[in-house]
């Protein structure tokens, strides 16, 4: 998103910026009542096929992406903020 508004004017850039930003705040209070519904209810999460598969194809993705910019010579990282 960020690489996006580079060249965009000023004022798309801090709105963006805010709409960013109160996604993040609008996250943050979701995962607390949920977090807060759960401890209270006293929720035990079981073992989830999907879980576990999701978790194992996006470590693989990660492996896959090292190695693949290493052989290009290009290490992939994320843009500096």
């Amino acid at each position: 998103m960020l690489w996006e508004l580079a060249d965009v004017a000023q004022a798309r850039q801090k709105r963006a910026m805010r709409l960013i930003g109160r996604a993040f705040v609008a996250l943050a209070l979701y995962l607390s009542v949920q977090s807060t519904v759960v401890i209270v209810a006293g929720f035990h999460p079981h073992h989830s096929v999907l879980g576990i598969v999701w978790t194992a194809v996006t470590a693989n993705a990660s492996i896959w992406r090292r190695r693949l910019g290493r052989q290009s010579d290009t290490e992939v990282r994320e843009p500096d903020l």
